[in-house]
């Protein structure tokens, strides 16, 4: 009997790094939903155009939590209908981030996965607190949204994007140009 409990340990262990590092279950980006922008300019030009705030979603596909949350959460319709009606969302792979990865940066995000607002300058807002239990429960993912989709918005007009900044020829000399080594 006692040469028997080993094996069973052995058994248990190995059971239990299968079901942590089997592999990934992919989500259909289709099913996600069509409100995605494809980079952090175009999420940030959608965000200025239509005033509203960017949506930051950084996963991974190793991340084991953001594949829960994506098929759980992101695949709900309801939550795909708020996320168009209130935001200008922005997926980022946390292993390529493109044009993102100074925007990360300066928000300090550490850990994945990482739902944040973002306003249209680049502003930091409200984070989703996942630790919550929010991880796989589209209802209180959707009453956060509707709670804190205000807090970073600024009206299209408060914002001057790079492409459309006044030059230094037409910019009164008391306001810096944007972009100007004085910002």
């Amino acid at each position: 009997m006692k040469s028997i409990r080993p094996w069973i340990a052995v058994v248990l262990v190995g059971l239990a790094a299968w079901f942590v590092l089997r592999p990934a279950e992919s989500v259909d980006p289709a099913a996600l939903g069509g409100v995605w922008a494809p980079s952090l300019a175009e999420a940030q030009a959608a965000s200025v155009e239509q005033g509203r705030p960017v949506l930051l979603y950084v996963t991974a596909d190793w991340c084991g939590p953001c594949r829960v949350f994506k098929k759980d959460v992101l695949t709900d319709a309801g939550v795909q209908a708020k996320l168009g009606a209130l935001a200008s969302p922005l997926m980022v792979d946390a292993d390529t981030p493109g044009d993102a990865g100074v925007l990360l940066d300066r928000l300090g995000v550490r850990a994945i996965p990482h739902v944040q607002w973002v306003g249209p300058a680049g502003e930091p807002g409200p984070v989703y607190a996942m630790q919550a239990g929010g991880l796989d429960d589209p209802d209180k993912f959707s009453s956060w949204l509707d709670r804190t989709a205000g807090g970073v918005a600024a009206p299209p007009e408060a914002v001057t994007p790079p492409a459309v900044a006044a030059s230094a020829d037409t910019a009164p000399a008391t306001q810096p140009v944007v972009g100007s080594q004085t910002d």
